[in-house]
This record gives C-alpha cells, structure tokens and sequence, in this order.
C-alpha cells in the first residue's frame, strides 16, 4: 500500500514536469533506463539501497554511472528520490509513470496469451479488433501458455477476456459439479 502511494505521488509530479516541457516520451526512456540498470546491476541497486550510504555518494554515483544521459529534469528527480530515501521505489514509479504517458497518448496495452505463438498478421487483426472494442491505440503483449490447450485470453486493463480451450473446460467443470 506504501510502495502504491509513494509511487503514484512521484510519478504524478514528474509527469506533470513532463507535461509541461513536453518530454514525456523522453523521460519514459530515462526511467526506464534507469530500472533496467538496477535490474541489470544488483550492486549497484545494493549500494543505492544501503542505509550506510550518504545521499550525496548515491548522487554522486549516479551521475557518474549515467553522465549525460539524462535531462537536467530527471537528474534532478533522480537527486529529489535519493534525499529522501525513496529509491527503493523507482521500478514501482516507473510503472505508474508509464501508465499516466499511455494515457495521455490515448494508449492501452493489452496482454493475449495464448496456446500457440501468434504470427504477425494474427497480432495485427488482433489489435485492430482491440483496439475497435476499446476506441484506444493497442500496445499488445504476447505470451505462449501451452496449458491453455487452444484459444486466447486477452486482459486489458483489469478486464480479463477467457476465450481458451482450458477456461472453457473449467466452466463446463463448474456448471456441472
């Protein structure tokens, strides 16, 4: 709940930030870069995290690992986070930040999974149709579960669409015990 409301709070502002110098796409990419790197690197998302570390050592750590990547707004976001001890939050501010940028491009991402892998023409009709069904531009995420058997399940949003073999097996199973 914590890690919710601090996230919504952060991104919120440096969404506004980015509205406003009209660098939203642009600081997408820093963000991310910047969760990737934690991900990609456990020490050094150690160091940032250690309670021993001052913030200006983290400060200054991040501004050598990343130089000139990032716009004066986002090493400034990134010092803001770090003084006040909310890097533990940056993968979760960067999910709400996403989330505020798909938005204001009228953007949805919709993830299928399905049985089988789709080919390009299958995604293509797929998103066409999505995008018909939720008047929005689909960013689709594919995924294979064999246990599916047959069929698709399509989620958007908190909307879950179950058109597989399995599920329909399960409520077949349901309605006669």
């Amino acid at each position: 709940m914590l890690s919710e409301a601090v996230a919504r709070k952060y991104a919120q502002a440096l969404f506004d930030i980015a509205a406003e110098v009209n660098l939203v796409d642009r600081f997408t990419d820093e963000l991310k870069l910047v969760v990737d790197t934690l991900a990609e690197h456990p020490d050094f998302q150690r160091v940032l995290n250690h309670p021993h570390i001052t913030p200006e050592a983290k400060q200054k750590l991040v501004a050598e690992v990343f130089g000139g990547a990032f716009s004066a707004q986002m090493q400034n976001f990134l010092n803001l986070i770090i003084d006040r001890r909310r890097q533990v939050y940056l993968r979760d501010i960067y999910h709400v930040y996403k989330t505020l940028a798909d938005i204001s491009h009228n953007l949805v991402e919709v993830q299928v999974k399905g049985a089988v892998a789709l080919d390009q023409a299958q995604q293509a009709s797929l998103s066409d149709s999505l995008a018909k069904l939720t008047g929005k531009l689909v960013r689709l995420v594919a995924q294979v579960d064999p246990s599916l058997i047959g069929g698709v399940v399509v989620k958007i949003g908190d909307r879950v669409y179950d058109g597989s073999v399995a599920g329909r097996l399960a409520k077949l199973k349901e309605a006669l015990v």
